[in-house]
């Protein structure tokens, strides 16, 4: 009967106590944690808008080998979402439901036996080349018999952030393609004459436009026995809000009248500033920065369109830092001093 009383006494005395440590304890679950990258905030962006890209740095992702994913028919962007399986991890999925590139991401995190959490990530570019993103984990509320549990929570959640940006850190600075090292210059090209199809869509649905609109294009050159010459191309316009606009192209050896649905043009023969980008298409605004600012540094002013070649075939070349794609600005002198 002794026994029983000292039992129960120590499991009262310990009720108090967990009781008055859930007191003190959060109300919730909450971190941030922030680290500065060497590299444009396109490209810290593009490595956490992607799924795909996780595996680059996440750290839960390389403690357990065993851990499986399944991903959505769309893997970045609004809507791609990834699941995963870890008898260590424990079972889990995400989902991006905000996406604007290249500031900020926001992502439902359901996680078995907890209820919906959210986590948010925002890119600020201090100065060119140098980033700081943070990664949160929004404020989520804890029962409050398990508040004792929050700073073993809080703490764990914080490490994996750590982790996770340190990796992504040391990837976006040494495994990809510098662009800042880049060269431009003054280069003169004759006329190019083209048929198009113009293409409106969101920054994640680019590749796939692109993909279909360039098949439509090889279809109607081969009806019409049009003669396609060196690499495709593109023609962009100003971009305002979330909506990206372009042209997707082919060089023609001469001028054709395009039919309805199409596009035929040319583009004068002149002066062009021009830069060589290598790696991912996703990357291509650093190097557009770079051509800017040399446009500018050396006493020039844009005199129309961007428009960029895709030299590189990503069919016949697996490895992505090798992909160039040249960018060309119409450029004249500028009256300015």
């Amino acid at each position: 009967m002794k026994l029983i009383k000292v039992i129960l006494s120590i499991l009262l005395a310990f009720v108090i106590l967990w009781v008055i440590v859930a007191l003190f304890s959060p109300k919730s679950i909450s971190v941030t944690e922030s680290i500065v990258i060497e590299q444009s905030s396109s490209i810290v962006f593009n490595q956490v808008n992607d799924f795909k890209n996780w595996s680059n740095w996440a750290g839960w992702n390389r403690r357990d080998s065993l851990m499986t994913f399944s991903y959505s028919s769309k893997t970045k962007g609004i809507h791609a979402s990834i699941a995963w399986e870890s008898e260590e991890e424990g079972n889990g999925s995400q989902k991006i439901i905000e996406s604007n590139p290249f500031e900020s991401i926001r992502m439902l995190l359901l996680i078995d036996d907890w209820d919906e959490n959210y986590s948010r990530w925002d890119f600020v570019e201090i100065q060119e080349f140098e980033t700081e993103a943070t990664w949160t984990f929004e404020d989520s509320k804890i029962d409050f018999l398990l508040r004792p549990l929050s700073f073993s929570i809080n703490n764990s959640i914080r490490n994996d952030f750590k982790e996770g940006l340190e990796n992504l850190k040391y990837y976006c600075e040494t495994q990809i393609q510098q662009n800042k090292k880049l060269k431009a210059k003054i280069e003169q090209i004759d006329a190019i004459y083209y048929i198009a199809k113009h293409v409106k869509c969101d920054f994640d649905d680019i590749g796939q436009e692109m993909g279909r609109s360039y098949g439509e294009l090889m279809t109607l050159c081969s009806e019409y026995k049009w003669e396609i010459e060196g690499m495709p191309f593109s023609i962009n316009y100003d971009t305002e809000g979330s909506q990206f606009e372009f042209d997707v192209a082919f060089n023609l050896k001469s001028e054709v009248v395009a039919p309805p649905g199409f596009i035929s043009g040319m583009i004068p023969a002149g002066e062009m500033a021009t830069i060589s980008h290598y790696g991912m298409y996703e990357n291509l605004p650093i190097s557009y920065k770079i051509l800017d600012k040399w446009i500018s540094d050396n006493g020039y002013k844009q005199n129309g369109r961007s428009f960029e070649f895709y030299i590189t075939d990503p069919g016949m070349e697996p490895d992505s830092t090798k992909w160039e794609t040249q960018i060309y600005y119409p450029v004249k002198k500028s009256l300015l001093p």
